[in-house]
């Protein structure tokens, strides 16, 4: 698929007290060392790309802004943290120093026949996902976004976010909750009707018998090797 980056920006929420660090639960660290989910939206736009640069995309990057306010775990990262029994992990997040990447990009491929309920060609979809940035200094980015407009045909949003961070029906929860700030315009900071707020509340799951501890033991663990006596070489 041929496709051109127009911009790479970077999206952080209003002013706002958010700066924590939030542990993993055991449903979390089963997916820590995995892929993200991944979701691919289409839109049909008769415009151009200088009308959806000068006047939909501050809308959409607004109204991301804000909907990262309810979800502020989603702009920071995983980060190793020293434990008296090991290595342990946690959510480390900040509205003032973190943020999440929104690519810009065109493309002149078919927008009808990728948005199509038929079978589609999986490489020319994969290239409208953007992919997570790589991890450094041991820490795991969480979520990318990518738009990608077909000239006078639609658009197409792309959006991936760890899977440790999140599941199905979260990821949908932030979807909806950005949408409804979108299409009221952004004009306030939490509309009715909104979806509810997700809770970070970790006392509401309960792990008597350190479920969470035992799975980050055996992720963070080497695994060991079994090789046949007769596969063996020397020199």
């Amino acid at each position: 698929m041929e496709m051109r980056i127009l911009r790479r920006i970077s999206i952080s929420p209003p002013p706002c007290s958010a700066a924590a660090s939030l542990p993993l639960t055991f449903f979390d660290a089963a997916w820590l060392f995995t892929g993200p989910i991944e979701h691919l939206f289409f839109y049909a736009l008769p415009d151009s790309t200088s009308y959806f640069v000068a006047h939909l995309l501050p809308q959409l990057a607004s109204s991301l802004s804000l909907a990262l306010l309810r979800f502020p775990p989603l702009l920071g990262r995983i980060r190793p943290a020293a434990a008296a029994d090991g290595v342990d992990f946690a959510f480390a997040f900040s509205c003032s120093n973190d943020s999440v990447p929104l690519t810009v990009a065109e493309s002149s491929d078919g927008f009808d026949a990728l948005s199509s309920p038929g079978p589609r060609d999986f490489a020319n979809l994969h290239a409208l996902i953007p992919q997570l940035p790589q991890p450094s200094d041991s820490s795991i980015p969480l979520t990318t976004v990518q738009v990608t407009v077909f000239p006078r045909r639609g658009v197409a949003l792309g959006i991936a976010i760890h899977h440790a961070v999140c599941d199905d029906s979260s990821f949908l929860h932030f979807v909806k909750s950005w949408a409804a700030v979108c299409k009221l315009g952004g004009a306030v900071r939490f509309p009715f009707p909104f979806p509810p707020p997700p809770s970070f509340d970790r006392g509401a799951i309960p792990d008597p018998t350190g479920l969470r501890a035992k799975n980050l033991a055996e992720l963070t663990r080497p695994p060991a090797l079994s090789i046949p006596c007769d596969n063996l070489r020397s020199s």
